[in-house]
């Protein structure tokens, strides 16, 4: 029982959220097991919507839609397993990017919910950052399996792509290596600029207002 108590308190910390991340994105970014890169990232993207409900100790629909999508993505990345093809791989990367963003959803709120600004309060918010970012990696790799041609440059273009390319936008760093091709893709990389500076300003005038605050309530 003890042993349970305490497991629970390390995944209610948003360290550990961080981490699964890092581990989410190493895991893409090396294609590990080409093939099967779909099913090795099924538990880090099940502990991410896990986690993200017990650090951020929220419930509801979002937690329930995150749940949802990542059983049905392990099954789709079963069936892509043994019947790959651009339909299922498309679901697959679909349904992980619900799955991310419903964590999404779960930390921010937690974040805009907080009044005091802590180590704990800063590691959510780049868990946030985080999420944001591999959602629309995951929602690129998806447009990019059904239509065989997401970037301008010719080439095979695997989930290291997708993500570099998400994060560069993410942060709208934008090196030209890689550029959107079509409507859809170009649609993509504006919706993730834009909700990527609407997030960043959000946070920071949270955490500012939020250090006003309690520097105000020292004051008093």
């Amino acid at each position: 029982m003890h042993i349970m108590v305490r497991a629970s308190r390390l995944l209610d910390r948003f360290d550990v959220l961080a981490g699964i991340l890092v581990v989410d994105y190493a895991i893409l970014v090396t294609n590990l097991a080409t093939r099967y890169t779909a099913i090795a990232v099924v538990l880090p993207i099940f502990l991410t919507v896990r986690i993200a409900q017990l650090a951020s100790g929220l419930r509801g629909i979002w937690l329930q839609i995150g749940q949802v999508a990542a059983a049905l993505g392990l099954i789709a990345a079963v069936a892509d397993g043994l019947w790959p093809g651009r339909v299922t791989g498309g679901v697959v990367n679909a349904l992980f990017a619900v799955a991310m963003f419903a964590s999404f959803i779960l930390v921010a709120s937690h974040v805009l919910r907080t009044e005091d600004v802590t180590a704990r309060t800063m590691l959510a918010s780049l868990c946030v950052y985080l999420l944001l970012g591999l959602c629309f990696a995951l929602i690129d790799a998806s447009v990019g399996e059904v239509s065989r041609h997401f970037f301008l440059q010719h080439g095979t273009h695997d989930y290291n792509d997708y993500s570099y390319f998400s994060f560069i936008t993410l942060t709208t760093v934008g090196y030209g290596d890689l550029t959107p091709f079509g409507s859809v893709p170009r649609a993509c990389a504006v919706l993730e600029s834009i909700s990527g500076q609407i997030v960043l300003v959000t946070l920071v005038a949270r955490t500012v207002s939020s250090a006003t605050s309690m520097r105000h309530r020292r004051e008093r």
